[in-house]
């Protein structure tokens, strides 16, 4: 895990530089940044922009599965027969949506491991996961065909796990600021306190500032990225509680109601407060943490703790150098968030405003000379 910090950082340095140039953008300044650590720490891929051909191909794919895996959202979900109709039959639009999609899905693994084979017999491979897998497969006589399939379909769910839901996740961080200043001031001071005002926060500050760690938790815990988790299929009949289900059965997980259960989390789970993660100025072990905004089971999300890094050093990283504020008109009126959300497999916070600007001209300095980190 350690060995990937370096690509984090460098992620996290490239926003608050896109941040300071444009900061009304800071959207896809979030979605450049995750392209970037995914694709490098999964492929060695260099991400200079949104137009990449990779994250292109990637965010083609990512539409579409986010499409699909909304259960429910077509009527060929309740009633599986549909699937038989021709494509060119009335009504049979999901099938092209699908055969459309399905290019896209299948395209996006082939192209990256393509990427990484032609990089390495040139001798220009950075180090990656599959340039390290592949490596130690080709020593390895054994390696089988079935083996780099596995590796290439993995690092494909890469992207797809942890491009959206990182948006999401530090789009809900930025909207929270804005709507609670006091929080963003003590998150201030405790950073100014422990790290102080002239370097930007390292990995080695983790245990350092427990009320980041808080507003971590919390903003996975206060608007879970998937509120409904990812459906997952029952491949057995089974037995719960006294109810009986069959095999094939589409079963979803309601992380939403278990992030906002009162009796684990407190009173007010709609409100945005980072101390019910805290006692006496500590992490409070008695608080479990949002381990539900990952997934259950098997299906569990494989890059929680690169998440988690990643979302901390950001988090850190921009209450440390900006001050987040809510928008004014060009009359000087505040401009209100609506604080809504939208639905689906993938929660994001609707579209709104806020004003990231500099807290000081040191801190422009500090941003401008930490975006070289790799």
């Amino acid at each position: 895990m350690t060995s990937h910090y370096p690509r984090l950082l460098d992620g996290t340095r490239c926003l608050l530089k896109r941040f300071l140039d444009d900061p009304g953008n800071f959207r896809e300044s979030i979605r450049f940044m995750a392209a970037r650590v995914i694709l490098g720490v999964a492929y060695g891929i260099d991400v200079r922009d949104n137009d990449n051909y990779y994250v292109q191909t990637a965010e083609n794919a990512m539409a579409g599965m986010a499409a699909a895996g909304n259960a429910g959202s077509f009527l060929v979900d309740s009633f599986p027969i549909l699937q038989y109709i021709p494509d060119w039959f009335p009504g049979a639009d999901f099938k092209r949506k699908a055969a459309n999609w399905n290019l896209s899905v299948k395209a996006m693994p082939h192209v990256t491991m393509k990427f990484v084979h032609d990089s390495m017999a040139s001798g220009t491979s950075v180090e990656s996961i599959a340039s390290k897998n592949i490596a130690e497969m080709e020593e390895n006589t054994e390696s089988s065909l079935e083996k780099e399939e596995i590796l290439r379909n993995v690092l494909a769910s890469s992207y797809a796990a942890g491009s959206d839901t990182t948006v999401s996740a530090l789009t809900t961080f930025l909207l929270a600021m804005t709507q609670n200043p006091k929080i963003q001031k003590k998150a201030q001071e405790a950073i100014d306190d422990t790290i102080g005002c002239d370097r930007l926060p390292e990995f080695s500050d983790y245990k350092s500032v427990p009320y980041i760690n808080a507003i971590l938790k919390e903003v996975l815990r206060w608007r879970a990225v998937t509120p409904l988790a990812v459906p997952h299929s029952v491949t057995l009949d089974d037995e719960y509680r006294g109810y009986h289900i069959p095999k094939d059965s589409i079963v979803v997980g309601n992380a939403w109601a278990m992030l906002n259960d009162v009796s684990v989390y407190g009173e007010n789970p709609d409100v945005f407060n980072p101390d019910r993660f805290l006692k006496d100025g500590k992490i409070n072990p008695d608080i479990p943490h949002p381990e539900e905004a990952f997934g259950f089971g098997r299906r569990i999300c494989p890059g929680q703790d690169m998440a988690e890094a990643s979302m901390w050093m950001t988090i850190a990283s921009i209450l440390a150098v900006f001050n987040i504020t809510k928008a004014v008109d060009d009359k000087g009126n505040v401009v209100e968030p609506s604080g809504e959300f939208t639905s689906g497999m993938l929660s994001h916070a609707a579209p709104f405003e806020c004003e990231i600007k500099p807290r000081s001209k040191y801190a422009v300095s500090l941003i401008q000379s930490g975006i070289h980190v790799l």
